[in-house]
């Protein structure tokens, strides 16, 4: 996996940050386009976010799919909360096995909502 430089982790930070503030003033869509350039740099925290839009249909239409394509990515650039979305997806579509496989790598890297999640299933 390409490790990100500075200046493009600085790039992909900022983009992260105009997408939140996208987000407050109502533009999803250009919210959405600034983090799909990030998640597409390889900037985890926009991988997480970018699977949750997918995920919840925010700036785009919904698609549970590319939620996974993204959340993966992030989950194997180290982000822990892309591997309990993950699961919650999972949970919400019946899917009860690969929820609880996916709460479990969560709960393996100490995520505490996973545990509860697991608790429940």
């Amino acid at each position: 996996m390409k490790r990100m430089s500075v200046r493009d982790r600085t790039d992909a930070e900022t983009l992260f940050r105009a997408s939140e503030i996208f987000e407050e003033l109502g533009d999803v869509r250009s919210a959405f386009k600034c983090i799909a350039i990030g998640a597409a740099g390889n900037h985890g925290p926009s991988q997480t976010k970018f699977g949750y839009m997918h995920s919840a249909g925010i700036g785009t239409k919904k698609n549970r799919r590319q939620a996974a394509y993204w959340y993966g990515k992030a989950y194997r650039n180290g982000q822990t909360v892309a591997t309990f979305n993950l699961g919650m997806d999972k949970k919400d579509e019946g899917n009860r096995g690969a929820a609880i496989a996916w709460f479990r790598k969560a709960a393996a890297r100490k995520y505490g909502d996973a545990f509860v999640e697991l608790a429940k299933l």
